[in-house]
């Protein structure tokens, strides 16, 4: 359980999200949408501790993790960043494999590969 009470976020002079409050009960899946600059990114920051509000509380955790089309960018920018620098060195680019992009030892860290299994449900 999570709750969200008089929430407040600023960036530079533009009030983000005005006094937001929200208890995210248990049992229960939510969905956070809007247009355009509404602030569901800016309230995904703040639920994923990631960004700490001006004003407002925070009671209760909850496991949560914050994830955007603008991230998943990132990582592919990353990727392509790493392919086209193999490249200009005449080397095969065997790619990352997923093993390693999701931070596995060996083919036998079953202990981390639990871990992922439990986190993603």
């Amino acid at each position: 359980m999570i709750k969200l009470e008089n929430i407040s976020v600023r960036f530079g002079r533009k009030l983000i999200l005005d006094n937001i409050t929200v208890d995210f009960k248990p049992g229960k899946a939510w969905v956070i949408a809007g247009i355009n600059g509404s602030g569901k990114s800016v309230l995904g920051k703040v639920l994923a501790k990631l960004i700490k509000p001006e004003k407002g509380y925070i009671y209760g955790s909850a496991k949560s993790a914050y994830s955007s089309f603008e991230l998943q960018d990132k990582i592919i920018e990353s990727e392509n960043k790493k392919d086209s620098s193999r490249l200009m060195h005449g080397a095969v680019d065997p790619g990352t494999s997923v093993r390693q992009f999701l931070g596995l030892k060996s083919p036998d860290d079953h202990n981390n590969a639990e871990k992922l299994i439990k986190l993603l449900s």
